[in-house]
Order: C-alpha cells, then sequence, then structure tokens
C-alpha cells in the first residue's frame, strides 16, 4: 500500500463564542503548526441574535461579545500569536446553512469543530456537528469536549 503524506494547507476552524467549542482551537493549531497550513475561524451568529448582543440559544446565554468580529479578531491574535497564520469571519444566519455554504466558497481542506458548543449536548456529538460531518465533502475532525467544561459553560450562562 503506498502511502501519501497529508497536508492540510486550510484549516477551517468553526467556533460558536462557547469556551466549550474552543476545546478544538489548540488542535486546529497543532495540525496547523504540524503542516504548515494557515486557520480560518468562522463564527456564525445564529439570526435571531444579531451582530451585536448576546443571544439565548438552546437554553444557554451567550457572553455578550462573543457574537461579532471583536470575538473572532481576538482567536486570530491568539493564533498569530503562536506564529500561525490566521484568519476570521463572522457571519449571520441559520448556523448549519451557513457554514455549509461558507464550504462551498472556501479553499478549506479540513475542519475542526468541537463536538458541542453553545447550543448543548445533543444527540451524541450536537447537531450542529452531526450536520457538518454528514453534508462536507471533506475531512472533519471532531473534538471532544471535555465534560467539566461543557459542565462550567452550562453553569456560566
Amino acid at each position: 500500500m503506498a502511502t501519501e503524506r497529508v497536508g492540510y494547507r486550510q484549516i477551517l476552524l468553526l467556533l460558536d463564542g462557547s469556551a466549550v467549542a474552543e476545546q478544538a482551537v489548540p488542535h486546529a493549531a497543532a495540525l496547523a503548526e504540524a503542516t504548515g497550513g494557515s486557520i480560518e475561524v468562522l463564527r456564525v451568529v445564529p439570526a435571531s441574535a444579531g451582530a451585536g448582543g448576546s443571544s439565548r440559544q438552546a437554553g444557554r446565554e451567550q457572553k455578550p461579545g462573543t457574537s461579532g468580529g471583536a470575538y473572532v479578531e481576538n482567536v486570530v491574535q491568539q493564533l498569530a500569536a503562536r506564529g500561525l497564520r490566521a484568519s476570521g469571519t463572522v457571519r449571520t444566519g441559520v448556523v448549519d446553512e451557513e457554514i455549509l455554504a461558507y464550504l462551498q466558497e472556501s479553499s478549506a481542506d479540513l475542519v475542526v469543530i468541537c463536538t458541542r458548543g453553545e447550543g448543548g449536548c445533543r444527540w451524541h456529538y450536537g447537531s450542529i456537528a452531526d450536520r457538518v460531518l454528514r453534508l462536507c465533502s471533506m475531512p472533519v475532525l471532531l473534538v471532544r469536549a471535555s465534560s467539566a467544561a461543557a459542565d462550567e459553560s452550562g453553569a456560566q450562562r
């Protein structure tokens, strides 16, 4: 069997503003460091939340300021401080639909997403992660959310 080296040039990191979802950041960073790739951070704000305020989704309130560009820019700066090439985008709409539309436009060749985010624990690994996994045509890395962070995130919201 021939072995082909896989190098991810563009990693799409999906975040929702929650501490739980941010557990995927170190994994995306490690892959980018190992492959020399860059990271695109995508945050989709649910249409009902608007661009600037807090939102309430699936019974969990999101921290103010995590909806828009300032949040994404902060994550991008943290990645850049590690010496990584990173950029960020914020969209508003139906979360899974916006993610899938973005994937059609993006040059990403790997998607990194945490199994649970702001939406809490739905099914085994979350409805957004489920839809991305099922409908995405590229490799997807699902990062299992630690229960401690999920419990802490739920307690803060």
